[in-house]
């Protein structure tokens, strides 16, 4: 993130690209990878900005797909594989995918006798997956299933509290997109994991 911070993307993936290289059992190399890839998605113009962009979603969803294949109940490489999906344009028919990742985040968290307060996201973006594939009951549950663990939660509340589906569905494209920088910030897990 701090070379994010500082436009320097690239210097970021040659740096994680070197890592994986030398190392291939190194993870945590590889989430900072797919992580670096997501970074320098917004910084994508022109007019070959959509392929761009698609092109590092992808790259950073096989590193992704590598992590996962080692750690397959990891709930961080599910977490961050769901959120990759969750920003695709829904044309191309991620939201599935990112509902999938984000399900099983919530069933492995559901488990956890010490829940994370971190254990919102999983929530609020299961629902907007769900909104993105146009399946809004569903959605409205996910929330619902959050406001269990996280009753003053207002991104919760926020959604909820929109009833169009139109408006809820425009809202969530506007949250959800690779027009938009991707928070790709995992310091939020680093106080959890001592």
């Amino acid at each position: 993130a701090r070379c994010a911070d500082h436009d320097q993307h690239d210097r970021a993936i040659k740096f994680f690209e070197s890592i994986v290289a030398k190392d291939p059992t190194n993870q945590r190399a590889r989430m900072e990878l797919a992580c670096a890839f997501v970074d320098k998605i917004p910084t994508c113009g022109g007019m070959a900005a959509i392929v761009s962009k698609g092109t590092l979603a992808r790259k950073s969803l096989d590193q992704m797909d590598a992590y996962l294949a080692k750690e397959t109940d990891s709930w961080l490489g599910l977490y961050t594989r769901g959120m990759n999906h969750l920003h695709w344009p829904r044309a191309l028919l991620h939201s599935d995918d990112a509902a999938a990742d984000l399900t099983r985040c919530a069933e492995l968290q559901e488990k956890d006798a010490k829940p994370k307060p971190y254990y919102l996201r999983t929530y609020v973006a299961l629902g907007d997956a769900y909104t993105k594939a146009k399946e809004y009951a569903e959605a409205r549950a996910a929330w619902r299933r959050g406001q269990k663990y996280f009753p003053n939660a207002k991104e919760l509340k926020d959604r909820l509290a929109i009833k169009e589906d139109s408006a809820l569905f425009k809202y969530v494209e506007g949250q959800r997109s690779l027009e938009k920088p991707i928070d790709t910030d995992l310091s939020f897990m680093d106080r959890w994991s001592l």
